[in-house]
């Protein structure tokens, strides 16, 4: 199973970051691709709980469930993932200074089907690596913005 990880620094406190990222339905504005959040079944202690979500690739679109399995508030969210793909995306957060080092881990397969049997192996993995990319990207300019 393919395990990308990657980090960003954000001019925010981990406070803030975790705010944004513990919703749900910010899920488009900061993960590519992802068209619609919906399903979303939260409780306080939220592991457990899920959402479901698109993602539109390549003229295909992707539903998944994520479920909610590592919740530490204010420093890491973790959720596994099913549908076409499945794996386990999480976000740990360090305080650095009133900045967050925020760091991405995702692992991920694709599942047998259609996609599966056209999915060119190194494409998907750069594609994925990109996404990873502009993920830490959005997530560093949404909440800089926002101060």
């Amino acid at each position: 199973m393919p395990k990308i990880t990657k980090s960003v620094e954000v001019g925010a406190p981990v406070e803030k970051v975790f705010e944004m990222l513990d919703n749900p339905e910010n899920f488009p504005v900061y993960v590519p691709n992802v068209t619609k959040v919906s399903n979303i079944r939260r409780s306080e202690k939220r592991l457990g709980d899920t959402f479901d979500v698109v993602y539109s690739m390549m003229g295909m679109e992707f539903p998944e469930t994520f479920t909610y399995s590592e919740y530490a508030k204010p420093k890491r969210l973790a959720a596994r993932y099913e549908g076409r793909m499945t794996g386990s995306m999480g976000i740990t957060l360090e305080p650095k200074g009133g900045k967050t080092l925020a760091t991405l881990d995702v692992n991920y397969e694709v599942r047998p089907g259609p996609f599966g049997k056209i999915a060119n192996k190194l494409l998907f993995e750069r594609m994925n690596e990109k996404s990873a990319d502009r993920m830490l990207e959005n997530i560093k300019m949404v909440i800089e913005a926002t101060k």
